[in-house]
């Protein structure tokens, strides 16, 4: 699906905004679990009605990842009246918060080449 440039223009400002209030506007004590927690990429539908936001951040566990999770849905609502007051929208679109597992995914990557080359017999003499 091929989205048009001002999904992508309204991506790039929710991104850059949500950054921005992760470093210091938000206070919830679920975020504290996951004090490097970035965004990494948004997702705008073309009609501008969601905005799929994908974070990553160093989370001790699973638990830990749902607990962020669950503050930033929590944090939605305030977020959205401050996307609502940089952003020029009509309608400010609902936010849903997803983990980004392509860093974890890559170091799963990398870790099996790892081992591939460290297993493979011509490396031995």
């Amino acid at each position: 699906m091929s989205k048009g440039r001002r999904p992508a223009r309204i991506g790039a400002a929710i991104r850059t905004t949500i950054a921005e209030a992760l470093m210091g506007e938000l206070k919830d004590p679920a975020l504290a679990a996951a004090p490097l927690l970035s965004v990494t990429s948004v997702d705008v539908t073309g009609d501008l009605s969601i905005a799929t936001i994908y974070v990553a951040g160093t989370f001790a566990d699973d638990a830990a990842a749902d607990q962020a999770l669950a503050g930033l849905t929590r944090a939605a609502p305030r977020l959205r009246a401050l996307l609502g007051q940089r952003l020029r929208v009509r309608r400010v679109p609902e936010l849903r918060f997803r983990l980004d597992e392509s860093i974890a995914h890559g170091r799963r990557i990398e870790q099996i080449l790892e081992e591939l080359r460290t297993d493979d017999p011509k490396d031995e003499p």
